[in-house]
């Protein structure tokens, strides 16, 4: 069964966060633009968990996020645009519809912004430890990771749940 086509009305807070997300999507490409330009030609392009770079590559690497982030975008907006095309862990109906199809919009535009800010980092440490210039923070990698993966799920479902019980 098909959920139902309802048209949802985009509200100033959700082209603030679209907004927010092609600013990243471009943040990206230009940081990843500018390391293209300064880093050398061998760059290290995978870190183990304690943040310590254990695979190296060519420098064209830099380029293979801001495709994903681009690509990522893209469809996150198709289906943010139309959510009926989402899956929903409940039954979607006439009286539901709306909710759940805000939600959604939202929830993936979200989800994109954190998979966006994650490969800016991912970018910047590989740039800031290739000129050998200390990075903030390692840290900060996993948590934006660890967030992506498993708080904006569980968030998702809590919303969706509760926008069904009322």
């Amino acid at each position: 069964m098909s959920n139902p086509k309802v048209s949802i009305e985009k509200k100033p807070i959700d082209k603030v966060l679209m907004a927010i997300q092609w600013t990243m999507l471009s943040i990206l490409i230009l940081l990843s633009i500018y390391s293209y330009v300064v880093l050398p030609k061998v760059i290290p392009i995978h870190f183990n968990l304690k943040g310590v770079a254990d695979g190296f590559g060519h420098k064209y690497h830099v380029f293979i996020l801001p495709l994903v982030g681009l690509l990522l975008s893209l469809a996150f907006n198709y289906i943010s645009l139309r959510p009926y095309l989402a899956n929903y862990p409940m039954e979607i109906n006439t009286q539901n519809a709306k909710k759940s199809y805000t939600f959604m919009s939202r929830f993936l535009t979200l989800l994109n912004s954190a998979t966006l800010l994650l490969f800016i980092i991912i970018v910047a440490k590989v740039l800031t430890l290739s000129q050998q210039l200390p990075f903030v923070s390692s840290s900060w990698s996993l948590s934006i990771f660890i967030m992506t993966l498993f708080i904006f799920p569980i968030v998702l479902f809590i919303g969706l749940f509760r926008s069904d019980q009322k």
